[in-house]
């Protein structure tokens, strides 16, 4: 049979060992500086972003090109370039490697060949989903 003090003992060894295993979670809970840091300059505007990633892409001529790139979408004014169209391909000289401000691309309708002209990048902003233009439906 153990006496009250040993038993407030016990748990308050217990409480004390509780608080420091909360602590240890807490101290993985919030991201690293380095990974904050990341994050943060992900909502920034970026010079590159890289096309390896890529997943779909959208075309606007309001908008621009718009790419979606690990999971996040990005938007390119390209200078206001009016050559983005739905239906429009983005041909690039860069095979591998980023898309980066200052790289020009051809737009070119992808059933006739036809090519609409060249365009020079600008900068890459992030953009929420909502902001994308929708799919173009296929005939």
């Amino acid at each position: 049979m153990t006496t009250p003090k040993k038993t407030l003992l016990a748990v308050g060894a217990l409480a004390a060992l509780g608080t420091a295993a909360a602590t240890a979670i807490g101290a993985v809970g919030p991201a690293p500086a380095a990974a904050q840091a990341a994050k943060a300059k992900a909502a920034e505007p970026q010079r590159c972003v890289d096309n390896r990633g890529s997943g779909e892409t959208r075309m606007s001529a309001s908008g621009g090109w718009f790419l979606q790139s690990r999971g996040s979408w990005w938007q390119n004014r390209a200078a206001g370039c009016k050559l983005f169209a739905p239906g429009r391909i983005v041909v690039s000289s860069r095979t591998l490697g980023p898309h980066c401000s200052g790289d020009g691309v051809q737009l070119v309708d992808p059933i006739s060949e036809i090519n609409f002209g060249q365009c020079v990048l600008g900068s890459w902003e992030p953009v929420t989903a909502e902001m994308v233009p929708p799919a173009r439906e296929r005939p």
